[in-house]
């Protein structure tokens, strides 16, 4: 945005068990509560050049602080980030999120969410081509647009995947949790509840549509998904997906045996 970068940090196991370990913005806002549009200081605060500069120069300061640190699990084990994605939605910004990706080497996506709705074309429809990766509702098309890969994400669908993480129990397999209390966490929990959703029926297709809540920010519930993404992309499954997955891949492998064997007879 032009006058604040939100970011948030998650950690996650195999089985997509998530905790929100970290939130902000850049500049960092001095008031516990604020907007986007009443942020002091802002980016061009934090910076001496122009618009693209200020986005450029927020982006360094910031990674470079996420990226350079080591975070330790509850065992005392360090870890680091592994994957990261920068909204690169913004027409008049993307040139400079992706010549900052470029110019950084760190392992993030420059990321497009689609808004794919009951009416519109499932990501499953798309061919896959050579050199592309697939997963749920993402694609990472080898298409080199601006020299880089880029991350396309069904917002619909992710953000319905985070409300399930989001309201699974304690204790519950796939449970997403936020550390510290409620009261602790109002504003960024506030973002989290910035948007509605409605099951909307078109085309033999049933899709949870979001929508934003006029007046109200939903900044971190977007860098959510974007997190919860990057965790599918790291192999993170559901163990039901996971389970599903390793059956489909012994009845492949059996099938690959019985043909060797008819090709021997």
């Amino acid at each position: 945005h032009k006058n604040l970068l939100f970011w948030t940090l998650c950690a996650w196991s195999d089985d997509f068990e998530g905790c929100v370990v970290d939130y902000g913005t850049y500049p960092e806002q001095p008031r516990a509560r604020f907007t986007l549009a009443d942020a002091s200081p802002t980016l061009s605060d934090a910076s001496k050049g122009g618009l693209e500069g200020a986005i450029y120069g927020g982006l360094s300061a910031l990674t470079e602080k996420l990226f350079s640190k080591e975070y330790s699990r509850e065992d005392g084990v360090g870890v680091s980030i592994s994957k990261g994605a920068i909204d690169a939605n913004w027409g008049a910004m993307t040139d400079v999120v992706y010549k900052f990706i470029r110019d950084s080497r760190l392992p993030l996506y420059p990321s497009h969410g689609r808004y794919v709705g009951a009416t519109g074309k499932p990501f499953g429809d798309y061919a896959k081509k050579r050199g592309d990766k697939i997963g749920p509702h993402w694609r990472i098309p080898n298409d080199g647009t601006r020299g880089l890969r880029r991350l396309l994400i069904d917002t619909n669908y992710w953000k319905s995947f985070v409300y399930a993480r989001l309201t699974t129990p304690p204790g519950d397999q796939g449970r997403l949790a936020v550390n510290g209390s409620p009261r602790s966490n109002l504003l960024f929990l506030e973002h989290l509840t910035a948007e509605k959703r409605k099951t909307v029926e078109a085309k033999e297709r049933r899709v949870e549509e979001w929508r934003a809540i006029p007046n109200r920010d939903n900044h971190w519930f977007d860098c959510l998904v974007g997190a919860t993404v990057c965790a599918s992309i790291a192999g993170a499954k559901l163990p039901s997906v996971a389970n599903a997955d390793a059956e489909r891949k012994k009845v492949s492998f059996k099938k690959m045996q019985e043909r060797a064997k008819a090709r021997k007879k």
